[in-house]
């Protein structure tokens, strides 16, 4: 069975630049989008945000058998590999909400030889299966609290308009070993 996602797509709007200084928290101002997945809410750099779209027919993605590779989707013409973050955030049932997002990010990733040596880096569509997007805010980067984990990907937390969100570090979520 094919996955479907709906037909509009939303482009990341712009608010400046989009370059890779604006990817990590520096500086006094980081746009940042936030989104839910189960009650907890999370945020990552809006620069790495391609797109954020509608899935019409989560099914095939919510049932795969690993939640890190979920299934492949095509968005704009490109393929997209869906990473269920309900599933890998959990631990234990998910609940499912009746209209997931599919939030579609280009993600450098370093692998590396049967040795250890570091191979050439590559960037690769990552589609993050949510529960619910909500709008850009604005933050100042010192504002990002440290949090006790042991998640890589979890940089801190930070206080947005719309409540308390783990900032994500997306360039840390898909590499490979």
């Amino acid at each position: 069975m094919p996955i479907e996602v709906a037909d509009e797509m939303t482009s990341r709007p712009t608010s400046g630049p989009a370059d890779e200084s604006d990817n990590s928290p520096t500086g006094d101002r980081w746009t940042v989008l936030a989104f839910t997945v189960g009650a907890d809410r999370y945020c990552i750099s809006l620069s790495a945000v391609d797109a954020v779209v509608g899935v019409t027919e989560a099914d095939p993605l919510e049932s795969a058998p690993d939640p890190w590779n979920a299934g492949t989707v095509t968005v704009d013409g490109t393929p997209v590999r869906v990473v269920d973050l309900p599933r890998v955030f959990s631990a234990g049932t998910v609940e499912r909400v009746d209209d997931p997002a599919l939030v579609v990010l280009t993600a450098d990733a370093v692998g590396s030889d049967a040795t250890g040596t570091a191979a050439e880096s590559s960037s690769q569509r990552y589609g993050w299966l949510v529960d619910d997007v909500g709008v850009t805010e604005t933050v100042d980067p010192a504002t990002i609290q440290p949090v006790r984990t042991s998640a890589r990907v979890i940089r801190g937390q930070v206080v947005l308009e719309s409540g308390r969100a783990m900032v994500l570090d997306e360039r840390v979520m898909h590499v490979r070993k």
